[in-house]
């Protein structure tokens, strides 16, 4: 009997299968203290550090980024993570803030709108999970974040991670992050109307430009992907529909409530276009012909720009999974 309950034993030992590891991570933003105007560091009692990083950027122009290394603990699987948690504080109208990760946005979340004059800097808050659980192989990725405030500006405080199946030997912020004033891009078509969006340009975005050198093609149609931003673009020439801008590859998972398609006849065309730049990116788009208003695509939150042409003659700019960079071509300014 002792033998045979030795036996079982065994061969219970040599079956379990161990669980990949799983764990949290998380970064002090005031390490990310570098010479930028539109940053500076501030002690606060109630910190998770006594520290934090204020940021004051109304233009989006700077971004914090923090390097993260992964190895997979088990090399026949690969590692996911996800941002669990960002800790701030605010005092004043709210403030936008966009999260990349390897130069694809994963979400962004809003800080909480306070007006107690100056009383609520060491009241901290939690956005709990912001984006999508990330599968991801053995490498280097960069995790940017941008902030888009108000005159007053905002602290961050840490950022919290949830790893799962990564090697606890390796630092999950493996590199000292860089807070960095992003580089200014002229437009990409002289002549052409406003650049809208100022993320930084990856290898991982496509660029396009629907004219090329030929403006004799007369647009008879757009197509708008809308989700909580305007997703993707699609323009008709000559009765023709052409190629989708946004929304490129099959694992663009973000969510589309609509598609939204206008067609126009000969006495028809594009001649106004009113964005709004949130994020970094042009987040909501309302377009207007000689006949009508076109119902926007996205939800503006802040005061769109308006641009006007005699007749939209086609656009340009940057995409990937969203609209990174968008640029109108008019009539009246091609060159």
């Amino acid at each position: 009997m002792r033998r045979y309950a030795a036996l079982v034993i065994l061969l219970g030992v040599c079956c379990v299968q161990t669980a990949p590891l799983e764990f949290q991570r998380h970064f002090e933003f005031e390490d990310a203290l570098a010479e930028n105007k539109t940053q500076s560091m501030m002690w606060r009692s109630e910190a998770s550090g006594l520290k934090t990083l204020r940021v004051v950027d109304p233009n989006g122009t700077s971004a914090i980024e923090l390097t993260l290394c992964i190895r997979p603990y088990d090399s026949t699987q690969n590692v996911t993570v996800f941002i669990d948690d960002i800790r701030y504080s605010n005092d004043g109208p709210s403030d936008v803030v966009a999260v990349q990760f390897n130069g694809t946005t994963i979400g962004n979340f809003t800080t909480i709108e306070t007006f107690p004059s100056g009383k609520e800097w060491n009241i901290f808050r939690n956005t709990g999970n912001v984006g999508p659980t990330l599968n991801v192989r053995q490498g280097q990725y960069l995790l940017v974040l941008t902030a888009f405030t108000d005159k007053w500006g905002m602290e961050f405080d840490r950022i919290r991670l949830n790893a799962k199946n990564q090697d606890p030997a390796i630092d999950l912020f493996c590199a000292k992050p860089n807070r960095h004033k992003r580089q200014t891009y002229t437009p990409m078509i002289n002549g052409a109307g406003t650049l809208f969006g100022n993320n930084p340009i990856h290898h991982g975005l496509v660029h396009f430009n629907t004219t090329g050198q030929n403006k004799s093609m007369i647009i008879t149609g757009v197509k708008l992907s809308c989700g909580e931003h305007l997703m993707a673009i699609q323009l008709q020439y000559n009765n023709t529909w052409g190629e989708k801008y946004g929304l490129w590859a099959p694992d663009c998972v973000y969510p589309v409530n609509h598609v939204d398609t206008y067609e126009f006849d000969s006495t028809e065309w594009i001649n106004r276009a009113d964005v709004s730049v949130i994020g970094g990116f042009p987040w909501a788009l309302t377009l207007h012909t000689n006949k009508r208003q076109l119902p926007t695509c996205g939800v503006p939150s802040i005061e769109p720009n308006t641009e006007r042409g005699q007749r939209l003659l086609g656009i340009a700019g940057y995409s990937g999974c969203w609209l990174d960079r968008l640029q109108f071509i008019w009539s009246s300014n091609w060159q």
